[in-house]
């Protein structure tokens, strides 16, 4: 028999990953809906260590059809191998905030957010089946 403890970690992993889905793609569709098009490049990448493993977040440059040099951060960190310093980006940018962007290249990226959707669905039907056998034993 599972733990009640297993049960609401299952719980939680899916209703954290469907709100990080969620956030992700209502950010996406904002920045699209109303946003800017332009080009830009990968300028460096910051790099942040979480125990043994470093996530590379891509700085990204670009400058707004407003002639403002924007050098920010992405959302998304990525391996360093698949895209390199000084590589060119399409930026779609807020045009009210042009530090709230998005970038696309050759591979959009941000498809592998519905991972998060996969998993958060997956996570919720194993825990509620989980939670379901343990209620009736």
């Amino acid at each position: 028999m599972i733990d009640p403890i297993n049960i609401i970690m299952l719980l939680a992993f899916g209703v954290i990953s469907l709100f990080a889905y969620n956030k992700f793609i209502s950010k996406r569709k904002r920045i699209i809906e109303n946003g800017v098009d332009v080009r830009g490049i990968i300028f460096q990448y910051d790099n942040i260590s979480l125990s043994d493993d470093d996530i590379n977040y891509p700085v990204i440059r670009f400058v707004t059809k407003d002639g403002v040099w924007i050098t920010e951060k992405a959302d998304v960190g990525l391996s360093a191998n698949l895209l390199r310093e000084g590589q060119k980006v399409s930026v779609t940018y807020n045009k009210e905030n042009p530090k709230e962007f998005i970038y696309k290249t050759n591979f959009d990226f941000s498809l592998l957010v519905y991972l998060f959707l996969a998993g958060g669905i997956i996570c919720l039907a194993i825990g509620l089946w989980f939670a379901y056998k343990y209620l009736m034993s």
